[in-house]
C-alpha cells in the first residue's frame, strides 16, 4: 500500500474490534481525569493521552507491516504504554505541587518579613531557597490563596502596568502558622 501523498494521503481506522476496545478505554480516562483529587494541570494532561495512544497504535501498526486498518494488537501494546505514561506524568505534575507547597509553606513561615500589603516582587526579591524564579513564587502564592491564608486585592490604577497585591487573611495568628 502506498502511504499517500499530501494531495491523497492514505487513512487507517481501527478495526471493529480494537475501534470497541479504545473507546472503552477512553470512556474509562474521561471518567478518571474529571474525578476528584486530580489537579487541573494533571486532568489537561490525562485528557490529551487518547490522542497520543492512538497514536502509537496506528505506529505500532506500520511497524508491524500493517498497511490497511490498526489492529487489535497494535491497540492493545499502546493501551500497555498507558500505564507507563500515566506514572510518570503522576511523578512529574505531583512533584511540581510539592513545590509550590513547599514555597508556600516557606513564604508562610517568613510572611513577618514581607508587608502586610505584598506583590510576587517582594517576595520574589527576597531569594528565598526555592522562590528563586517568578513561576515559582506565582504557584507558592497561588497556593497560599487557594488554602484562604492570603487573598488577592485590588490596586488603584497608577497609569503603569496593573499590579496584582495580596493580604493575608487576618485570622491567621500573628507568629508562624
Amino acid at each position: 500500500m502506498d502511504l499517500g501523498s499530501t494531495e491523497n494521503p492514505a487513512v487507517m481506522r481501527f478495526a471493529p474490534g480494537a475501534q470497541e476496545v479504545f473507546r472503552d478505554w477512553m470512556s474509562g480516562v474521561q471518567v478518571e481525569a474529571r474525578g476528584n483529587g486530580i489537579s487541573s494541570v494533571l486532568e489537561s494532561h490525562i485528557l490529551k493521552m487518547p490522542k497520543t495512544i492512538a497514536s502509537l497504535a496506528l505506529l505500532f501498526e506500520l511497524i508491524d507491516g500493517g498497511r490497511f486498518e490498526v489492529g487489535d494488537v497494535s491497540t492493545l501494546r499502546a493501551l500497555e504504554w498507558y500505564e507507563y505514561l500515566r506514572s510518570h506524568a503522576n511523578r512529574l505534575y505531583a512533584a511540581g505541587e510539592t513545590m509550590a507547597e513547599d514555597g508556600a509553606k516557606l513564604i508562610l513561615d517568613r510572611r513577618q518579613q514581607l508587608p502586610d500589603q505584598f506583590t510576587v516582587r517582594a517576595v520574589h526579591q527576597r531569594k528565598w531557597a526555592g522562590l528563586a524564579d517568578r513561576d515559582a513564587v506565582i504557584s507558592a502564592i497561588d497556593t497560599l490563596v487557594e488554602t484562604n491564608h492570603c487573598r488577592e486585592i485590588e490596586m488603584p490604577d497608577t497609569g503603569g502596568r496593573p499590579t496584582v497585591a495580596y493580604c493575608w487573611n487576618p485570622r491567621l495568628p500573628k507568629e508562624g502558622a
